[in-house]
């Protein structure tokens, strides 16, 4: 079971980066651990990283071109100075970047994502598990979001004559909320919603 307080804290976390209009945030949680948050889809230029899903090699494993892009434009302004691992969190797109992430920076991290895209293929899904980071790590996603549908586990690439295969990381946390207003793929989406929804979770434990 995820830890619904933490949960929700590092949601808004999330929430803060696309107030603070920022691709990546780095902050202290309750408990003084450093939180990582990756921001999702929220304009052109992140919709053309979306759609660039061919793979290309990551820490000996495959993964979406388009999402190690972003995550690479924002490595290098992630210092961990804490004792203790982060909490390296994202939405959408951010939720990707924080995957890349954790293997790259820190697989001691526990790492906490919302509406999660599938990230890479079958070696990089038993990277992220044989270093450890598949029993520390939570895909927190909405039954009626698309996003976490996306890409498809298979996608046939006609220039290479090829299949890439993409899979989810973490253990899955199912919501079902349907919520209010907006964003750039519906309310379903929307990581207001997703703490409205992890609040009510909350109430209910």
């Amino acid at each position: 079971m995820v830890d619904l307080d933490l949960a929700i804290e590092l949601a808004e976390a999330c929430a803060a980066v696309y107030a603070e209009k920022l691709a990546v945030g780095i902050s202290k949680a309750s408990n003084g651990r450093e939180i990582i948050a990756f921001r999702g889809t929220a304009d052109l230029v992140d919709w053309i990283r979306d759609a660039n899903y061919p793979q290309v090699e990551f820490h000996g494993a495959k993964v979406h071109r388009g999402f190690l892009h972003d995550y690479q434009a924002c490595a290098p302004l992630i210092k961990l100075r804490g004792r203790q691992p982060p909490y390296i969190t994202g939405h959408s797109l951010g939720a990707a970047a924080a995957a890349l992430c954790a293997i790259d920076k820190d697989p001691e991290a526990t790492v906490i994502t919302f509406g999660s895209p599938r990230v890479g293929d079958l070696d990089f899904l038993e990277r992220y598990c044989t270093c450890g980071l598949q029993q520390r790590s939570w895909r927190i996603y909405n039954l009626q979001d698309v996003v976490p549908h996306l890409p498809p586990e298979r996608i046939p690439d006609p220039f290479r004559l090829t299949i890439d295969h993409f899979e989810h990381v973490g253990m899955g946390f199912p919501l079902t909320f349907k919520g209010e207003g907006g964003g750039v793929f519906g309310p379903a989406h929307a990581i207001t919603n997703y703490i409205k929804a992890l609040k009510n979770k909350r109430k209910v434990a």
